[in-house]
């Protein structure tokens, strides 16, 4: 028997006002009375889910199901306790019960349809999530969330058309507009992101993560000067790779100073074009001190000055030890303000440089059959969860296009060491995987490899940009929606290093024509 209606009424009034403390002491006090309460048992474990207590959860949403195995509510937070315990399956089980005991419930089929994403069975996910936006259309997110489905599958004209209606429903709420936007930008479009960027900030104009996706805009376009200060609100959204610093020292605003720390932030990628300009910032400052990732700190601590200091990203130096501070990227934007600030990128500059012992090693092995042809390393494939399958080419396309003879050398993180082999000898390669080298974790062996190639060609991940800051001669493969650091549709070469030679996609997901006017470097051995 349940308690007194008066008595439920004021669980659910703290149920609105997640008092969820307070909710497990009353029900705790109320469960030895009614014990047979699956209302007591359901709001009980309500309280442990939200507080985090998952295995009290679990508890009392199984004794509701017990007292009344018909109650879907139930079964529905059970499967989402196991959901967050990573009872995946369990949770699927559990979701298909609560769907069986009320099919026309929306929000049921949206987080079975959610969970099956996540187990990677988007055909089956597909159908639940547009259960959910049949049965209720008047939910924006069910909408948005098909659209970032349908994006993943590539199928741009549905997330398109998804995207559109979440933001019909809710035209004031910027993550909708913000991921429409990057949508926009991954597949090319970059004026209606633009026209996206201006309408999202007529409904709310202090949003950070609009202004940052006009500071990237501004930065593709080169307005370099007003792209950095926006794109430094980027500090200000809600879920930032890596939080702000603490500390009570000021932010470096490109000003000589004392003790400068440069905190490392983003990727590898990030960190290596931020690199084209320390010793600028050391001009700037009398003591200098740089974090980075560990994988770099060799390669950074052979290449630079010795009168940097370098760090793991994993430290922090306490606040007496530096007077001013600031994020790499927010550095390079003080460097970097307008197009002519460029020409110090120069390699006469500044140049990564690799082991030269490991590289004359892989080199005299790459050369081993036969000094006169060509040393390529490629690099065909991206694992970004935001645009990975943009950026990635099929290595037997990239493989039909180089020339017949070639040494190839694997530079690709991953296990692909039996694809890459057995395609190059397909089409008549020399194929060097140096199964040694993890391309991973192992970035001093992987910076002598691209050293000891003549030239590379890549997709745009970490190998560009290791080429490039190395003077490495590289031919970079871009999709439509290329990265903001690459510039706008007509540009051939690159700004941040100027051996790269870039080469763009004409349409979306097909690399026929960019591949087409691919012309490498060293070609000329085979001739």
């Amino acid at each position: 028997m349940d308690p007194a209606l008066s008595t439920l009424q004021s669980l659910q009034s703290q149920v609105d006002n997640e008092d969820w403390h307070a909710i497990i002491n009353e029900c705790s006090d109320l469960i030895p009375q009614h014990p047979s309460s699956s209302v007591l048992w359901n709001i009980f474990g309500l309280g442990h889910l939200r507080v985090g207590n998952f295995s009290g959860a679990k508890m009392a949403f199984a004794e509701a199901i017990s007292v009344k195995p018909d109650f879907s509510a139930a079964h529905f937070n059970l499967a989402n306790v196991f959901r967050e315990l990573g009872a995946n399956e369990e949770a699927v089980e559990a979701y298909k019960t609560c769907i069986g005991l009320e099919p026309r419930n929306a929000q049921y089929q949206n987080n079975l349809g959610n969970l099956l994403i996540k187990l990677r069975q988007p055909e089956d996910a597909l159908v639940y999530l547009m259960n959910a936006a049949k049965l209720a259309p008047e939910v924006a997110i069910y909408q948005f969330n098909i659209a970032n489905l349908f994006k993943s599958l590539a199928q741009h004209v549905d997330a398109e058309f998804f995207y559109k209606r979440a933001i019909e429903i809710e035209p004031k709420n910027p993550d909708f507009r913000t991921n429409y936007i990057t949508f926009l930008e991954d597949v090319g479009a970059i004026s209606e992101a633009k026209q996206q960027v201006k309408i999202g900030l007529n409904f709310s104009p202090n949003s950070p993560e609009l202004k940052a996706k006009l500071g990237y805009i501004r930065l593709r376009e080169q307005q370099f000067q007003i792209g950095w200060e926006l794109r430094n609100q980027y500090w200000k959204i809600r879920q930032p790779a890596e939080p702000f610093l603490k500390t009570q020292k000021p932010l470096w605003e490109g000003e000589k100073t004392g003790h400068l720390f440069v905190w490392a932030e983003q990727g590898i990628g990030d960190e290596i074009m931020v690199s084209t300009c320390f010793e600028e910032m050391r001009s700037r400052c009398e003591k200098l001190t740089i974090s980075a990732s560990d994988r770099l700190l060799p390669i950074f601590e052979r290449s630079f000055s010795k009168n940097i200091d370098f760090i793991s990203r994993l430290t922090t130096p306490s606040d007496a030890k530096f007077d001013a501070h600031a994020p790499g990227m927010t550095a390079l934007g003080l460097l970097r303000p307008d197009a002519k600030s460029f020409q110090n990128n120069s390699v006469n500059n500044f140049r990564l440089l690799a082991d030269g012992y490991k590289t004359a090693e892989f080199r005299s092995q790459a050369l081993a059959n036969d000094n006169e042809r060509p040393v390529i390393g490629i690099s065909w494939f991206s694992k970004s969860a935001r645009n990975g399958s943009y950026r990635s080419i099929p290595l037997s396309q990239l493989m039909s296009v180089l020339p017949k003879g070639a040494v190839l050398v694997n530079l690709q993180y991953g296990d692909f060491e039996s694809d890459f082999e057995n395609l190059a000898s397909e089409f008549g390669h020399v194929a060097l995987s140096f199964k040694a080298v993890d391309k991973w974790t192992d970035l001093e062996g992987l910076a002598s490899l691209i050293d000891a190639c003549d030239e590379v060609v890549t997709i745009d991940n970490s190998i560009v940009h290791f080429a490039g800051a190395m003077g490495k001669k590289c031919n970079l493969l871009l999709p439509v929606g290329a990265d903001w650091r690459w510039g706008r549709k007509d540009e051939k070469s690159s700004y941040w290093y100027s051996s790269i030679r870039i080469n763009r996609q004409a349409v979306l997901g097909n690399w026929d024509s960019c591949l087409a006017n691919l012309a490498l470097f060293s070609t000329s051995k085979l001739t």
